[in-house]
Order: structure tokens, then C-alpha cells, then sequence
């Protein structure tokens, strides 16, 4: 689906919306793109929070009726009617729900991912693993002012080892629009010393899209592996892991998929890789014959020993659901909703909200952003909790920074235009005061 001009939507006068307040972008032409958006079905799904104007799923996706009925599948039919019998069958769903993420969302193979752990669990796992692997490599490169379990991962690691860290300028990755500035930044610290650089995917606070492809081959070019996080990007944005040469990925599911709260993160090791890598962890899931219970650790062959322990099921259940919707709608046609979200953002942005205090942060188009917007405001935390009274809800950044989520599946068009109408509002108030 394609927005169009969002400019043109502002003929015919403003619109009266939340508290009255009026914005160049009439509301009710904006219900009208709901009412014709060929999507709009895969929403009905969404059990909705009543009187709450959900834009917070950058942080933590909605629930949706389908995640809800098949985690009371595997408690009410599985567990309680099969008990430890049901082991079997998990084991295996694990499998098939990793293979079928990795081929609707990633832009992986069969046998590339896994799924089970956290997202840092798995972070911490993969660079662990290439350190050791590469023990002549001392350096790990990640980039500044990333996402803190990013930082905090690294200078654990290098802490631990004795390894140096050396970090990308932030900048070029968080305004985004110009890849070879990102390259550059990279460039800058690597050489044939690094073993791994960690970039993300989806600037966590810009929501800047990276050129995966030209990182790739960056890091590729001194002999270095690339890792990326795509936690905010995941679900809402092609990866092409394989076709972009990624070596290595991890990302966060609970969020633009909507797999619920504790739902595992996925790895991602490309193929031919897998075995030059050990775990760090040694669990007996990651076992080539983990109910054989033998001792001495063997790890199992490919992706799979990166799971360490008892895999979380009933967590799994609603990543199982999340990918099979994902997978009906197809990714593309989900990217195009979330690029024609975001131009209605933008355009609310540049054409009611600057005037009022606010600038965009990262690229100004939406097709080189992620599913989120972020504006900075100096009075940013004020204003997310007055848009929480007003029942909208966003999240706030220190210091000021507002992050005004758009999940392609689970997010509608009038819900954009009420989150900005809320902010025009709640600024015009602060303002008076």
C-alpha cells in the first residue's frame, strides 16, 4: 500500500480530532485510508486496549487473538493433556518455528537460525563464540551510543578475554540516508585486528535503516565478521541476511512481530560458518544427544547448538503465531504499510508538530526509516506523560527524546494522526504554563 502525496490529503480544510485539536491532515481522511486499505483485515486480529491509542510497539508489540489462542493450546491441550509426553512435539516445533522465521522475516535458510534465548543471551553467545574461534583477532568493534545491551555485551566480553573494543562514530548510523557515511564510520576502526563488528540493523533510537550489504562487506574486506542486532527492525523491515553476506544476527521478537512479552530472540549463524564456532555456554539442549544424558559436552551440528537449555514453549507458542501471520500478509506487502505510516507521520511531523518545538530525528523519508518516528522535544518527558493521560501511548528517551511507534500490522492510520494530535495538544499546554 502506497500513501500516495500525504500532502494532498490536507485539502479540504484541517480536521478536528483529540481535544479538538485541528491538524493540516483532516481525521477523517485519514479513516478514509483505513477504510480503504487493503490490509486492514490483518488488524482485526489485534485485541485492542479500550480507550488507548497504542504507539508503543517498537517496545513491546500488541497482542493479537491467534498468539493468545495458541499459547491456551499448548497450556490447556498439550501440557495438561500430554504432560511430559508432549516433549517430542516441542522439540520439534522449536525447529519449524525458527526455519519458518528465518525464511519470512530474515532472508535466511533453513538451519540459519535458532530461537530460545534472550536477545543478549544470544548477543553474548555469538561474539563469545567468534572471540574464541578467532583468538589471534583481539578486537571487538561495535559502534557508540548503540543500544546498551550492544555496549554493555562487548566491554563484558573484552573485559573477560582481555580484548580491546573499539567503537564507530554513532552519528552517520543514527541520521541514516547516507549509507557510505555509515561505511566510512566503520572503516574507521577496522582492520585486520577486529574478529567481529556488531552494527544495528534499525538504529534503536533514530530508526535509520543501515545498508547491511555495503557493512557486510566493509568488515568482509579486513577479514572481519559482521553481527547484526536487528531488535527494532525484525518483523517490520526485510533483512536478506544471506543475500546482504551477513555473517551473523540476533534480534528481539516481542517487538514489530507482536510475539509477546518473553518471547524468544533469535541467532542467526549463515551457513558454513556454524561449526567453526563453540558455544560459550555448554548446555545440555545444545547437546548432539541431549536426552542420552552422557558426559563430556559434544555440541550438535549446525545452528542448533546455540540453544543451551530447555527451550521456552509456551513463550514459543506466541512466536509461532506471530510468524504464521507475518508469513499470510508476506513482509513486503507489510514494509509498504509501514513506509506509508510513516509518511503520514512525517508529514504531521514537518507540517503541525515543528512548529510547536519538535524535530525529526534520522532520515527524513520514510522509506530509509524503520516503524518508529522520533521527535525531540526539550520537554519530551512532560509531554509522554501528559499523551499517557491523555490514553496515547509512546515512550520517552532521555534526554529528549519522543519515540512514536508504527508496527506495520498491528498499527492504524487514524491511531497515527490521534498520537500526533495528542502531542500538538499536550505542547500547546506545556507552552502555556
Amino acid at each position: 500500500m502506497s500513501l500516495g502525496n500525504p500532502g494532498a490529503l490536507a485539502e479540504g480544510g484541517a480536521g478536528r480530532g483529540v481535544r479538538g485539536r485541528a491538524l493540516s491532515i483532516p481525521r477523517d481522511r485519514v479513516i478514509a485510508l483505513d477504510e480503504g486499505d487493503p490490509l486492514a483485515s490483518t488488524l482485526d486480529d489485534l485485541l485492542l486496549m479500550p480507550g488507548v491509542t497504542y504507539l508503543a510497539g517498537h517496545s513491546l508489540g500488541r497482542p493479537t487473538a491467534a498468539a493468545a489462542a495458541r499459547v491456551g493450546e499448548v497450556v490447556t491441550s498439550e501440557w495438561a493433556g500430554l504432560g511430559v509426553a508432549a516433549w517430542e512435539r516441542w522439540a520439534e516445533r522449536m525447529v519449524l518455528v525458527a526455519d519458518e522465521l528465518a525464511t519470512v522475516a530474515l532472508g535466511a535458510r533453513s538451519g540459519e537460525v535458532v530461537v530460545g534465548e534472550s536477545t543478549t543471551i544470544e548477543l553474548y553467545q555469538l561474539v563469545a563464540a567468534a572471540a574464541a574461534a578467532r583468538p589471534d583477532r583481539r578486537v571487538l568493534v561495535g559502534v557508540a551510543e548503540d543500544f546498551p545491551t550492544d555496549r554493555y555485551v562487548l566491554d563484558g566480553i573484552a573485559a573477560r578475554l582481555g580484548l580491546e573494543v573499539r567503537r564507530a562514530e554513532a552519528g552517520p548510523f543514527e541520521a541514516g540516508g547516507d549509507p557510505a557515511g555509515a561505511v566510512a564510520a566503520l572503516e574507521s576502526v577496522l582492520d585486520e585486528h577486529v574478529c567481529v563488528a556488531v552494527v544495528p540493523h534499525v538504529h534503536f533510537r533514530s530508526a535509520a535503516v543501515a545498508d547491511l550489504a555495503l557493512l557486510a562487506s566493509a568488515a568482509h574486506r579486513v577479514g572481519a565478521l559482521l553481527l547484526v542486532d536487528s531488535s527494532h527492525g525484525v518483523g517490520a523491515v526485510p533483512l536478506d541476511l544471506d543475500d546482504a553476506g551477513v555473517d551473523l544476527a540476533v534480534g528481539a521478537t516481542y517487538k514489530h512481530l507482536c510475539a509477546g512479552p518473553g518471547a524468544p530472540a533469535f541467532a542467526f549463524v549463515r551457513a558454513g560458518l556454524v561449526e567453526e564456532l563453540m558455544p560459550p555456554i555448554w548446555g545440555w539442549w545444545a547437546h548432539e544427544t541431549p536426552f542420552a544424558m552422557r558426559a563430556g559436552f559434544a555440541p550438535q551440528d549446525g545452528v542448533r547448538r546455540f540453544q543451551p537449555g530447555t527451550p521456552p514453549v509456551v513463550a514459543t507458542a506466541g512466536l509461532a503465531a506471530a510468524v504464521a501471520h507475518l508469513g499470510a500478509v508476506g513482509l513486503a506487502q507489510a514494509r509498504g504499510r509501514g513506509i506509508a505510516l510513516g509518511a503520514l507521520a512525517l508529514e504531521l511531523a514537518a507540517e503541525d508538530l515543528a512548529p510547536r518545538g519538535f524535530s525529526v530525528v534520522g532520515p527524513d523519508a520514510a522509506d530509509l526509516r524503520g516503524a518508529h518516528l522520533t521527535l525531540s522535544h526539550p520537554r519530551a518527558a512532560e509531554l509522554v506523560e501528559a499523551l499517557a493521560i491523555r490514553g496515547v501511548m509512546v515512550d520517552h528517551r532521555p534526554p529528549s527524546v519522543v519515540r512514536v511507534g508504527m508496527t506495520p500490522l498491528a498499527t492504524r492510520f487514524v491511531e497515527v494522526w490521534d498520537g500526533m494530535a495528542a502531542l500538538a495538544a499536550a505542547a500547546d499546554t506545556l507552552a502555556a504554563t
